[in-house]
């Protein structure tokens, strides 16, 4: 319920998400990431990517939860700017 009332609220929780997306428990950060995605706001693609360089190295399940729904937010933005992090994020999940 409360993620969608952030999607409803649009680019107007964005200010209030970002922050949120760093320091918030796992699956709040991955609520988060959920909803930036569908708030398809192209602000918030550098702040995306930067929690996917933050944790490359990191394998925990709750990391790689988080940056799963980042990569995903990511896509729906369609910004050219992310496509080498996601790439790069690609081969360094394959070993």
């Amino acid at each position: 319920k409360a993620r969608e009332n952030l999607i409803a609220s649009g680019k107007d929780a964005v200010p209030h998400l970002i922050p949120a997306l760093e320091g918030a428990r796992p699956q709040v950060r991955w609520n988060i990431a959920l909803a930036l995605g569908k708030i398809k706001d192209p602000t918030t693609t550098q702040a995306l990517m930067d929690v996917l360089v933050a944790r490359k190295g990191n394998k925990s399940e709750e990391y790689q939860g988080v940056r799963g729904f980042c990569c995903l937010a990511l896509g729906k933005l369609r910004d050219d700017k992310a496509v080498s992090v996601l790439l790069d994020v690609d081969d360094s999940d394959d070993g």
